[in-house]
């Protein structure tokens, strides 16, 4: 089941729905709110929860915990005993914000016991959480670092602040832009600034190397979001996030849908070539009831 706080028009919203959608055609797209009948999951189903997070809190913007909470454990409407679990693809889910305020996922998780059955594993993002064909593989969005929290919201006005933190990142994999653009043979166990180090006789520092490859970075991803943006906010028919879906996942040889859809694809990979995207392995924290 897919259940959703959010706009149709909000296109890092309807990228989540709409590439999970793909990897589980079977579900049902659905506003999450208190009338919202949970009780219908089957106990091979997992319930997805899509909305935006909240950076101070962890919590689901605009839905305190304790409310999602009482929601998930209602008599009538809440969860059965036995289902998949939960996977909370809103950012931050997974993360613990202080000593006395766990994260999303683990308040969830204790929350739930005496409700769901004891084992039924509830789990968060950690950092910020995309919509990309990454669900096709794992059944989770992408997931930026908060290591690499100058990239969540990427401009011009921080390319410094940007280049500072690529420059202290390590690679997650041997291709990439310092393999492709600068032919480095790139050492995962070392820094982006460490490997930018083993370039013979450079014709310039290398931060300004770093800096030019962030502002690239930063022009084609504003190019791709402006895109998405545009086109459902003016391409994509429905009124409803559940239309609009069913619109993206029906209707693929529209031209607003293969452009989408080429954006999307678009994005991923050039954040995976500038390996900005959490190993799947430590992308969500799973807490278990």
């Amino acid at each position: 089941m897919i259940t959703v706080i959010g706009k149709e028009d909000d296109y890092a919203i309807m990228k989540q729905v709409q590439q999970l959608k793909l990897a589980e055609p079977g579900m049902t797209v659905m506003t999450l709110d208190a009338s919202t009948d949970l009780s219908k999951l089957a106990s091979d189903e997992a319930l997805y929860l899509i909305a935006h997070g909240d950076s101070g809190s962890g919590d689901i913007r605009n839905l305190d915990r304790a409310t999602l909470l009482n929601w998930l454990k209602d008599q009538q409407r809440g969860v059965p005993e036995k289902f998949r679990g939960i996977v909370i693809l809103s950012c931050y889910s997974g993360q613990k914000v202080t000593e006395q305020l766990p994260s999303l996922a683990k308040y969830i998780a204790l929350g739930l016991a005496g409700k769901a059955a004891t084992g039924t594993p509830v789990a968060g993002a950690n950092g910020y959480s995309y919509g990309t064909p990454e669900f096709s593989k794992t059944r989770r969005s992408s997931v930026l670092p908060m290591t690499l929290s100058f990239f969540f919201s990427p401009g011009q006005s921080i390319i410094y602040s940007m280049t500072s933190q690529w420059l202290a990142h390590k690679p997650t994999h041997a291709g990439g832009v310092l393999h492709g653009k600068l032919k480095i043979t790139v050492d995962q166990g070392k820094t982006i600034e460490a490997n930018l180090a083993t370039i013979q006789a450079p014709e310039r520092p290398l931060r300004d190397i770093a800096t030019e490859c962030v502002k690239d970075f930063t022009q084609q991803v504003t190019g791709i979001e402006g895109e998405l943006k545009s086109i459902i906010q003016a391409k994509i028919e429905g009124g409803t996030v559940a239309s609009r879906t069913e619109y993206l996942v029906s209707r693929t040889s529209e031209e607003a849908v293969i452009r989408w859809n080429k954006a999307i694809k678009d994005q991923y990979g050039l954040f995976e070539d500038f390996y900005l995207w959490e190993p799947e392995a430590s992308a969500f924290t799973t807490e278990i009831v």
